[in-house]
């Protein structure tokens, strides 16, 4: 009874966001890291600005539909997780993504990250973190 009570009634984690891949994101942004001379160095770098692909999260259109039923709180645009564990978007976080994105060249969604965070003051008052 209980099984069933709660397969009817909650989703699995996660399920709340879905896969999202920034529109900006380049395989090697132009001008990425120019004072990085050594190979394994700037391969390793490029590794994880491959990363943004993993981290970009969406809101599923259901958490729009039924609120009441999700503790994730909406966001007007899609978001950086701040790794694949986690499934909000945090304040202290985010200076750090926004970073990341800014050097990866990726300005259009570092300004929607910035975007969400004054969402969230806007509308409770604070950012969760």
């Amino acid at each position: 009874v209980l099984k069933k009570f709660l397969t009817e009634n909650f989703r699995a984690a996660g399920s709340d966001l879905v896969p999202w891949n920034p529109p900006d994101w380049r395989p090697e942004p132009e001008g990425f890291l120019p004072a990085v001379q050594e190979e394994a160095m700037r391969i390793w770098a490029l590794q994880v600005h491959a990363l943004w692909h993993l981290l970009g999260k969406r809101i599923s259109p259901e958490v729009c539909r039924h609120p009441s039923r999700h503790t994730i709180l909406s966001l007007p645009h899609p978001m950086m997780v701040p790794g694949d564990r986690f499934r909000e978007a945090y304040y202290w976080d985010s200076y750090w993504v926004v970073r990341g994105l800014l050097v990866s060249g990726m300005l259009d969604t570092a300004g929607k990250v910035v975007e969400n965070l004054m969402a969230l003051l806007d509308t409770h008052g604070y950012v969760p973190n």
